[in-house]
């Protein structure tokens, strides 16, 4: 069947017919009984499938930008994690520092806590200033505590996570 110059397959134009069609990431029309949730990400806003949850890996990089579908059929978006947010934002401050990873963040304490590795030593005192400024947080940096290999090791990773 052909609708808006586009070949659509049976269930698609049934889905159209009925109201009940919606468009997927990869620009895919299907029922929404077949949807499992919703990617909220603006590179390619739309409903999953649960084969494109699959090829996309969303569960497993317990992706903050995809809406689960309830039982009741709505699509609920996980609340971000203040950590979550918190180490995003101290990694986008310190992408252009060479041998330093920002491994994980923490609330202890009445303090967020940010554990790093570093082949070399660094000053984060600006970082920490600009962070409790912009985000009103007090925050605290925590070296690894590991010996110069395994820092070297984990810094290294950084660097590749980025070249692809």
């Amino acid at each position: 069947m052909l609708l808006n110059g586009k070949n659509l397959t049976f269930s698609e134009a049934d889905a159209k017919h009925k109201g009940t069609a919606r468009t997927c990431i990869d620009g895919s029309v299907t029922g929404k009984n077949r949807c499992t949730g919703y990617c909220n990400y603006a590179g390619h806003r739309g409903f999953l499938t649960a084969a494109l949850t699959a090829q996309h890996r969303c569960v497993e990089k317990n992706c903050v930008y995809r809406a689960a579908r309830e039982a009741g059929g709505a699509f609920v978006c996980p609340k971000p994690e203040p950590e979550r947010e918190l180490l995003r934002l101290a990694r986008s401050l310190t992408a252009d520092m060479e041998g330093l990873r920002l491994l994980s963040c923490a609330y202890t304490d009445g303090e967020y806590r940010i554990t790093f590795a570093a082949v070399a030593s660094c000053d984060l005192d600006a970082l920490k200033a600009r962070l409790e400024g912009d985000a009103g947080l007090k925050v605290a940096f925590r070296p690894l505590g590991c010996d110069f290999d395994t820092a070297a090791r984990l810094v290294l990773e950084k660097e590749e996570e980025h070249e692809i």
